[in-house]
């Protein structure tokens, strides 16, 4: 059996005899309540005393969770085992599933940040070992998926339509590096006129601001926004004499109601008289129409049941939810560039070497991506993430297509020339590369700029050169596992930027040259330690 005896050891002691020793010996762990009675001719004396019994094997107090999806715009995520058990205890981490890693990556702590290396499924476990034994959590699996705000998960309510608003070009975040959104954060009144405006009017900006309001002037921020939203007849203001705007004031929920409908239904509109849908918006309300006439259009459901809570102030994650309600906004993913990176020309490669694809989408996330390699209308892979390598083993000329998909919409795009794969000729392919240098640049996080779905990384540069070389094929080893193709870099003048893995402490790179015949017959071998 797995379990032993509890032991604690008990002082006994007496004026008349001295010191004496009991030992008793508890079969379960926790707090034991222990009483001592000593007793002469002259009476009794009673100590009572509570002592804190441990289980020695080593124990995981409760079971580990980790949400099934995680935003690859979360930068880390904190993996926290609570633990007991004699010491030394030893916790480790384990996480299998990288694609760039040979190896599972292990953490000896119970408490972690880990940073995933790429997009896709992880298995995660956790184990704790002392003298006694191991003891091992179920493996866990996540799945990294591409998002756009560092404080905004997949599994957040408001996620959806966050992600909606970055697709359409409603908004750039509260802050960058990283980006981020502050969904919880109050809605002002001028955030809002941005907002409602930049829905209203997607392919037009608003005029220069001409100071219509008393507390706008046609420097602040969001002027020009405020002022087409008094001329569109969507506010009156909140205030008059002078005419006012308040733009730092937050938003009201009831308020909301109103700007939101007098927006998407335009000009002159009067919703029919309020029947007292809500127990808290009575008929008399001013906004109280409005309020109701955002529920039967399916905008809100209210802040629970038969509430809408008009007065509390409306944060930027409920607007996202009703900017995508009212004005039927969606991610309509378009690809806009698809190209083979090591492609100058129709002259591109040579077979069975890979060749990196880079995608670019605009207008949202796809959920779909597929690949017609050959170019001959058979889309024969098919992936929920972008797949950025693809190797031909047959030369000849090819055009791929890539479709990718959300929802309904889909987007095809095909390569824009034609990809030559010739056979290797290792005599008239260059020579590798001489005495290349390899120096770490920096620790580099996204930006808004960046595609969602990128990940924090360490940025390397490559200074190398070969006569007749047209780039560079780079295989990497980190931390000491195997090798793997990273990129192709051109052979231009200058130090050349790539990127590994924002954990990476160590890494061997081999550097090939090539030129339209192969890759050199051989490589250079740089070994780096990363700050």
């Amino acid at each position: 059996m797995r379990r032993q005896a509890f032991a604690a050891l008990l002082l006994l002691a007496t004026k008349a005899q001295g010191q004496s020793t009991v030992h008793h010996t508890f079969t379960t762990p926790g707090l034991k309540t222990v009483t001592l009675t000593v007793c002469n001719a002259n009476g009794c004396d009673t100590k009572t005393k509570t002592l804190p019994v441990l289980d020695p094997y080593p124990i995981i107090r409760s079971p580990v969770v980790i949400p099934p999806l995680l935003g690859s715009a979360q930068l880390s995520f904190r993996l926290t085992a609570d633990v007991a058990g004699g010491p030394p205890l030893s916790p480790v981490w384990t996480i299998a599933g990288s694609p760039l890693r040979s190896a599972p990556q292990s953490f000896p702590l119970a408490s972690t940040d880990w940073t995933p290396d790429a997009l896709g499924l992880y298995r995660i476990t956790f184990s704790l070992s002392n003298y006694l034994g191991t003891v091992t959590q179920p493996t866990v699996s996540t799945r990294v998926i591409p998002t756009s705000f560092a404080d905004v998960s997949p599994e957040d309510p408001f996620w959806p339509a966050i992600e909606t608003l970055r697709a359409v070009g409603i908004t750039g975040g509260c802050a960058d590096l990283p980006p981020r959104f502050c969904p919880g954060s109050i809605v002002s009144r001028a955030e809002t006129a941005v907002f409602i405006d930049r829905a209203k009017h997607p392919e037009a900006a608003p005029p220069p601001a001409v100071g219509l309001f008393a507390d706008v002037p046609t420097d602040f921020w969001s002027a020009r926004f405020i002022e087409r939203l008094y001329t569109d007849a969507i506010t009156g203001g909140c205030g008059t004499h002078p005419l006012r705007f308040c733009p730092n004031d937050p938003l009201s929920r009831a308020d909301a109601a109103v700007l939101l409908e007098r927006a998407r239904r335009g000009r002159g509109y009067v919703p029919p008289p309020a029947v007292g849908l809500f127990l808290d918006v009575p008929r008399s309300l001013p906004q109280a129409p409005w309020i109701e006439q955002l529920f039967h259009d399916g905008i809100t459901s209210g802040c629970s049941p038969q509430r809408f809570c008009p007065n509390d102030s409306a944060t930027r994650g409920q607007i996202a939810v009703f900017l995508t309600r009212a004005f039927n906004l969606s991610q309509t993913p378009n690809a806009t560039a698809f190209l083979a990176r090591t492609c100058s020309s129709q002259d591109c490669t040579f077979s069975n070497q890979p060749i990196q694809f880079d995608l670019n989408v605009s207008r949202g996330i796809p959920d779909l991506y597929e690949y017609d390699w050959n170019g001959d209308g058979s889309f024969e892979e098919a992936s929920t993430l972008p797949i950025t390598t693809h190797t031909y083993s047959v030369s000849g000329t090819y055009r791929p297509v890539v479709r990718i998909h959300h929802g309904s919409s889909s987007s095809t795009l095909a390569h824009p020339l034609p990809i030559l794969i010739r056979t290797a000729d290792v005599f008239r392919a260059p020579k590798p590369p001489s005495s290349p240098q390899v120096l770490y640049q920096r620790d580099r996080l996204p930006t808004f700029s960046d595609t969602p779905g990128t990940l924090a990384r360490r940025e390397l540069a490559l200074q190398a050169s070969s006569a007749g070389a047209r780039g560079f094929l780079l295989y990497v080893a980190l931390d000491g596992g195997s090798f793997f193709y990273l990129t192709a870099l051109p052979a231009i003048p200058g130090a050349q930027t790539f990127s590994v893995p924002l954990q990476t402490k160590a890494l061997a790179l081999k550097i090939l040259a090539f030129n339209d015949y192969g890759p050199s017959a051989s490589f250079a071998l740089v070994n780096l330690t990363l700050p």
